[in-house]
């Protein structure tokens, strides 16, 4: 029996592989690479969350230092002043303020807000303006100063003056801007040179006007360059005063008015406006300052007097061709009425109205009315002979009286300004004034204007 022998394995057989994670040399290589940088990455991020927390940190703890270091509260600020004053005296005020606050207070400044008509001084100058402002640029910690301010207040007695100072700032290294306030109160214990007004509080439009303004040194001591202002309404016409005015009808200046003397001044003149306009008058005693910079008058005391238009116990209306408007051309005839009537509750007797007629373009030659003409003035009259209502003219009761006049049919001396236009101005009075109507003179005006155009009217034929 043959006995196996063994094989013997050939030299040159292969030996199997087993797969393991890295047995490709290559592929090791890069999953240990990319291990790396994970690894590297990581440690990098930790060290980007450290530094920002620590800025977070960091700042939090700036933002909560500096609040530490700043509050409001740590600012002491005020306003200092006397209680009481006299109108027109020069009042000082004192400013205070401190740091106590550990950072500077930048752009600090002050702004001190005055009440109506008071007239603050900066820099020894007056100042137009109410309100002024200190500049303190920055204010360091635990610093402390104080500002003087001066004014001239003014009001009338018993006023209370307020005067308001605002400091504001922006704490170093902080954008938003802290204001502390404070104020002081002054009362006007009285005024040097009151004065008082006596003047008819209604009158009728066109009626004279009197005013009489009183005045009295009230103190124990003479008051010197004193002024009197007098601001008059739209249709106040001057005519006269007792004193002269100093310059102008406006102002009446007084070198010395000794203690306790007081005195008047009378104005004259003219009110006219529309019926229930009321018209109001402005009287300012101003006194006479100095300064480093020079003088000045200042106001110490305002008045306001107030006259209200009422309707005239006496109106007149005219007009011409049925208008007021009428624009007339050459040898026009024109037709005038004038319309009167009592507007009072009583009986006016003894009335007399007048037209006068102005321009040269009025032909007086062809003035046709129930009235009497008088050539040399050219005024057409109308009394109880020619309108017997004039004798007694009821309460409300109204008429009418007219006339004609014809235009010339060309100018004489060329087209002018002067003889362009012609005029009617009417006027009603009475020598009686009826008991209950207030008035030195009962009467009334009105006027009418007429232009000439020389353009051709439709009727008239235009030559080429």
């Amino acid at each position: 029996m043959d006995q196996s022998t063994p094989t013997s394995q050939s030299s040159d057989s292969v030996t199997p592989n087993i797969s393991t994670p890295f047995a490709n040399p290559e592929k090791g290589e890069s999953e240990l690479s990319l291990g790396n940088r994970v690894g590297n990455f990581m440690k990098k991020y930790k060290r980007y969350l450290i530094v920002f927390a620590l800025v977070i940190v960091g700042l939090g703890a700036w933002l909560m230092m500096n609040r530490v270091l700043f509050s409001k509260n740590n600012v002491d600020f005020g306003i200092e002043g006397p209680s009481e004053a006299v109108s027109g005296e020069l009042v000082t005020y004192k400013i205070h303020y401190t740091n106590y606050n550990n950072i500077p207070l930048e752009n600090a400044a002050i702004d001190v807000l005055f009440p109506t008509d008071t007239v603050p001084l900066k820099d020894d100058v007056l100042v137009s303006s109410s309100n002024i402002t200190l500049s303190l640029g920055s204010i360091e910690p635990n610093a402390s100063a104080e500002k003087e301010i001066k004014a001239y207040v003014v009001g009338d007695s018993g006023a209370i003056k307020n005067i308001e100072a605002r400091l504001h700032f922006s704490p170093q290294n902080l954008s938003s801007v802290v204001e502390n306030n404070a104020n002081v109160a002054t009362t006007i214990s009285s005024v040097p040179l009151p004065i008082s007004i006596s003047a008819p509080s209604s009158t009728v439009s066109g009626q004279p006007f009197n005013m009489i303004i009183g005045y009295r040194n009230q103190t124990q001591t003479d008051l010197n360059d004193m002024r009197v202002v007098v601001k008059y309404p739209d249709g106040f016409k001057y005519s006269g005063a007792d004193p002269i005015p100093f310059t102008t009808p406006t102002t009446w200046q007084f070198d010395t008015i000794s203690a306790g003397d007081e005195g008047k001044i009378t104005i004259g003149g003219i009110l006219s406006g529309l019926p229930n306009a009321p018209k109001v008058f402005l009287i300012t005693v101003q006194q006479k300052v100095v300064t480093p910079k020079g003088d000045s008058y200042i106001p110490i005391q305002k008045t306001q007097f107030d006259s209200m238009i009422g309707t005239s116990p006496l109106t007149l209306d005219v007009k011409v061709n049925n208008t007021d408007n009428y624009t007339a051309h050459l040898g026009d005839s024109l037709h005038y009425t004038i319309v009167y009537k009592n507007n009072s509750q009583a009986t006016i007797n003894g009335l007399i109205l007048s037209a006068k007629l102005s321009g040269a373009m009025f032909d007086f030659t062809s003035i046709r009315s129930q009235g009497f003409f008088d050539s040399r003035n050219n005024i057409i009259t109308w009394d109880a002979s020619s309108v017997p209502a004039f004798v007694n003219l009821g309460p409300g009761q109204e008429g009418t009286v007219d006339f004609d006049v014809k235009l010339h049919d060309k100018f004489t001396g060329g087209v002018s300004a002067s003889n362009s236009v012609v005029k009617v101005s009417s006027h009603i009075e009475t020598p009686n004034i009826p008991s209950g109507i207030n008035t030195s003179r009962l009467f009334s005006d009105d006027d009418i204007v007429t232009s000439i155009t020389t353009e051709p009217t439709f009727s008239q034929t235009v030559s080429h």
